[in-house]
């Protein structure tokens, strides 16, 4: 069973709706309704969906006081939470996703747990990884505490383990040196076109082609225009699935993420992880699993 080093963050998601569109409405006040909670986050949400495609994740992120019926639901799921470090002062990480008519998103998120990483945390990381380095085949750094991000980098560097880089949400809370940083050496950098259009900006690599000197793979997913999956000698576009129905697009990239990075590992060791075929692989099992996931309430479901 290959082995992910998951690093993000474990949040309850607050999923809300609201009847109106964001950008027609005067009022800056909006009333939802219909909130539904789910067991998320980036962090949780990948491992999910790599333990339902036969991998076993490695998860570090910050749990709260309150996190006992998530832990309860991974282990059901048989998601080990023996690295998860634990806050007993700050309650779990809460996204707040509002939904509007036309399924765009506003999303206000409590950091909670996640802004408790300390140095003693620090060695604690440098602990788990060193414990798991050989056994892993590959790591993803995705948005959590900015701290906890770098230094999970700097371990990733340090050991060899390729990882994807993942800023999302927290992609502006880095300055354009800790984003070199963390870009260089990486296997890939994953990113929806905001997030990309961001990070291009406060990078100041204007383009993909400046990216990929960097990185080996640059991928941009694009909603319902599916995705892009980049490298210097050539480009794949990646159509989206088209959905029967769309209930709720709150946790579908990380879907893809999991999807994508499962046939990547299965891939390595035969020299062939970054052919056409396993990356058009990798994108159009990411892309189905998405769908999967904007068909139905809730960041993690069956696959």
């Amino acid at each position: 069973m290959k082995k992910i080093l998951v690093v993000g963050s474990i949040a309850y998601d607050h999923i809300l709706d609201f009847d109106g569109i964001f950008s027609e409405s005067v009022n800056p006040s909006f009333t939802v309704h219909g909130r539904r909670t789910f067991f998320g986050g980036c962090a949780g949400n990948i491992a999910y969906h790599l333990r339902k495609l036969g991998c076993e994740p490695i998860i570090i992120g910050m749990a709260g006081n309150d996190f006992e019926n998530y832990e309860k639901w991974m282990h059901k799921n048989k998601i080990k939470t023996t690295y998860l470090i634990r806050s007993e002062k700050e309650p779990t990480s809460a996204a707040f996703v509002v939904n509007d008519s036309n399924k765009k998103q506003l999303t206000l998120f409590d950091v909670g747990a996640a802004c408790t990483f300390s140095s003693a945390n620090e060695k604690e990381l440098h602990s788990i990884i060193r414990s798991n380095d050989e056994k892993l085949s590959m790591a993803i750094i995705s948005p959590t505490n900015t701290t906890l991000m770098q230094k999970a980098v700097a371990e990733c560097q340090s050991f060899g383990i390729p990882y994807i880089l993942d800023p999302g949400q927290v992609v502006s809370l880095f300055s354009s040196k800790q984003l070199m940083q963390m870009l260089k050496g990486s296997f890939a950098l994953i990113a929806n076109e905001d997030e990309m259009a961001i990070f291009r900006r406060i990078s100041g690599l204007k383009t993909i082609s400046n990216i990929l000197k960097h990185t080996s793979l640059c991928i941009e997913t694009k909603g319902e225009k599916g995705s892009q999956i980049s490298t210097s000698a050539f480009s794949i576009p990646i159509p989206a699935v088209k959905s029967r129905t769309v209930v709720d697009p709150t946790g579908c990239g990380d879907a893809y993420r999991a999807g994508f990075m499962q046939v990547m590992v299965s891939a390595m060791g035969s020299n062939s992880q970054l052919s056409k075929s396993a990356l058009r692989k990798g994108g159009l099992l990411g892309a189905r699993l998405a769908k999967n996931i904007v068909e139905s309430h809730g960041t993690q479901v069956t696959v």
